[in-house]
């Protein structure tokens, strides 16, 4: 057996496949467990990060959604990762969105990841990269471990939060159409300002996939 099969089959004992929207355990070939199949409905939202950048996502910011996406970051389920860029990538394919040469994501910084155990970003990246077969590649670093964004009040602290917090690793966007992967947008300063220092370093076009959107109330 390779080592690569050996770990997912490891990696499959201490993370099980679960469902995302109940945390059920499920097989390794369901997106979701039976009774959530009944009830789920893609409802894509079109959205726009800060700077114009378009966002597409499979589903809005509400529940059983958002819990899937929080269950993911804050209760380490890093399972529901291929199920959830699943929803991702065929959201993109229905609406033909697939004009873009490099897959990247929004970075967590290492202090996060030590706590967490891994990017969630990252995960849902990888796994649509392999979905759609365009190359993943790490672009982008995070210069400091700043607050969250939902603990800032409004949108000016939001912006001010994520000001050069981002950064190029290396000249890999230049001339290339780059898609950022995060879990969910809401006000869009996150994924706008890895946007703007992607166009920065020379990126042809930049666009945003994420799990969850925010809908315009």
């Amino acid at each position: 057996m390779k080592l690569s099969g050996l770990f997912n089959r490891l990696m499959s004992r201490i993370y099980p496949p679960r469902c995302p929207y109940c945390d059920g355990v499920i097989s390794e070939d369901r997106l979701s467990c039976d009774e959530c199949a009944k009830k789920l409905e893609v409802l894509p939202v079109c959205s726009y990060a800060m700077g114009g950048v378009p966002c597409l996502s499979p589903f809005p910011y509400d529940p059983p959604y958002s819990d899937a996406v929080k269950r993911m970051k804050f209760h380490r389920r890093p399972s529901y990762a291929p199920r959830l860029a699943a929803q991702m990538a065929l959201i993109i394919a229905e609406r033909e969105k697939t004009d873009f040469d490099v897959i990247t994501c929004v970075p967590v910084h290492p202090k996060r990841i030590r706590r967490r155990g891994f990017n969630q970003a990252e995960l849902l990246a990888r796994e649509l990269a392999s979905l759609t077969e365009v190359p993943y590649e790490p672009m982008l670093r995070k210069t400091r471990d700043n607050p969250p964004q939902h603990k800032m009040n409004g949108f000016p602290e939001k912006i001010k939060n994520v000001r050069g917090l981002f950064k190029v690793e290396g000249s890999a966007p230049r001339g290339r159409r780059v898609l950022i992967v995060d879990d969910v947008i809401t006000s869009g300063a996150t994924l706008g300002a890895c946007a703007r220092a992607l166009k920065n370093s020379g990126a042809s076009a930049v666009s945003c996939v994420t799990v969850c959107g925010q809908r315009n109330k």
